[in-house]
């Protein structure tokens, strides 16, 4: 029932080699700005409509670069 964020362009990794700590999100195909989100806001992996789930409001989300 939320806002499409945009697309997890990659996992962003720091205190262990296998876990990741943040997924980097472009907004769209051709933008520049990447949002951090970080992976303890993640509520639900949904593999079926390939949607990511958030305890957070899209607001709260940091934008970078």
């Amino acid at each position: 029932m939320g806002k499409v964020v945009g697309r997890v362009e990659c996992p962003m990794y720091g205190t262990a080699p296998n876990v990741p700590d943040a997924l980097s999100v472009r907004a769209g195909r051709f933008s520049r700005h990447r949002r951090l989100v970080p992976a303890d806001t993640i509520a639900e992996i949904n593999t079926t409509g390939r949607l990511i789930e958030l305890r957070v409001a899209r607001e709260a989300i940091r934008r970078f670069l």
